[in-house]
């Protein structure tokens, strides 16, 4: 009987942990879907910067419409992603908590580069009597993106004197830009660049009313 009891307080002493599920889409820059994609997910030690080691804990295949699924214990990883004929992508140290069910979609730039042709996107801000906005910040960022656009192919810069800046861009596909500037409310607008184009998108920036944090109650 004591040794029943000691069993029992050890196995509800266990915390059994639950594994995390990530789902998601593989597709090019421009939306396609990339069937027989891998998508491999390597877990990492520690909690930042290089891991000293990293295991292998599963590889899942995209299926036609580019959809993938996989099961893995909670921590961190290096997701790695491979298909054919485009360039590779990853995303690095994508933490996932125990029980999680996340969403991974991602966009890969195509692998070719010798058929690629320069492109430009030139952007101007404008407010709404025409007259142009310098000093905004003009944010570009491809529609089909890993969660970590800034370390991808994602552009930021300042409209000039005449509220342009030119982006010359090396890949072809869907992009959003964003424009802000303190005192206007934010603007964007997504636009498609395709091999060898050069494209002007002009951006409407709108004064932005006085911003109250308590406003005041109707009577």
């Amino acid at each position: 009987m004591v040794l029943l009891f000691a069993s029992l307080v050890f196995a509800f002493g266990q915390h059994v942990t639950k594994p995390a599920q990530v789902r998601g889409r593989i597709t090019t820059l421009w939306g396609e879907p990339v069937k027989q994609a891998q998508v491999s997910f390597y877990k990492l030690q520690g909690d930042s910067g290089i891991s000293p080691r990293e295991d292998l804990i599963v590889a899942a295949s995209t299926d036609n419409d580019g959809n993938y699924k996989a099961v893995v214990p909670w921590g961190q990883y290096r997701v790695a992603i491979k298909g054919r004929g485009l360039d590779d992508a990853e995303v690095w140290r994508y933490y996932l908590g125990e029980g999680d069910d996340r969403v991974l979609d991602i966009g890969l730039p195509l692998g070719n580069w010798h058929i690629v042709s320069r492109m430009k996107a030139s952007v101007i801000v404008k407010e709404p009597d025409g007259s142009v906005v310098p000093d905004a910040t003009v944010t570009m960022i491809p529609a089909y993106s890993y969660n970590e656009p800034q370390s991808f192919v994602s552009h930021q810069r300042r409209t000039n004197a005449q509220g342009r800046y030119d982006f010359v861009s090396l890949e072809v596909g869907d992009f959003v830009v964003y424009v802000a500037k303190p005192g206007f409310l934010p603007s964007s607008t997504a636009f498609r660049l395709n091999n060898g184009e050069e494209k002007l998108i002009e951006i409407e920036l709108k004064v932005a009313p006085k911003f109250e944090f308590f406003p005041k109650l109707k009577k």
